[in-house]
């Protein structure tokens, strides 16, 4: 048992479930605003949208600030970055920075419905659904 969970550490096992079946393959709607529901599988009380648009842009709110960024790749795998925000200051300062850290490390991503969700290497999770 012991070898095997070393091997899988080994090959890079990732938290993040693995991208298959029907969803695996379509891309999120472009031009459609999404809104960040959980982080890590905890309810995100602030605001932070996700907006991607046809040429590979991708912008948002964060709970401070604008920010954006450039998709590369081909759904599910991509790139995103560099992310940049405008920087001002305020009381959800801490959900921002939490936001932004994660967005910059999504690197895989699965759609369900009206649902986004994006996965980051050493397994950080955000849940997107759209914005109504």
């Amino acid at each position: 048992m012991i070898a095997i969970i070393l091997i899988a550490g080994f090959l890079g096992y990732s938290a993040a479930p693995p991208v298959t079946g029907p969803a695996a393959g379509i891309a999120p709607a472009q031009g459609v605003e999404y809104t960040l529901t959980t982080l890590d599988a905890e309810p995100f009380a602030a605001t932070a949208t996700l907006t991607i648009m046809a040429d590979g842009g991708v912008a948002g709110a964060a709970p401070c600030n604008r920010w954006n960024g450039t998709l590369t790749g081909e759904w599910p795998d991509f790139t995103l970055g560099p992310v940049i925000s405008t920087r001002a200051t305020c009381p959800d300062q801490a959900a921002e920075d939490a936001f932004l850290r994660a967005m910059q490390a999504v690197t895989l991503g699965r759609t369900e419905g009206d649902r986004l969700f994006l996965y980051a290497p050493d397994g950080t999770r955000l849940g997107f659904v759209v914005a109504r």
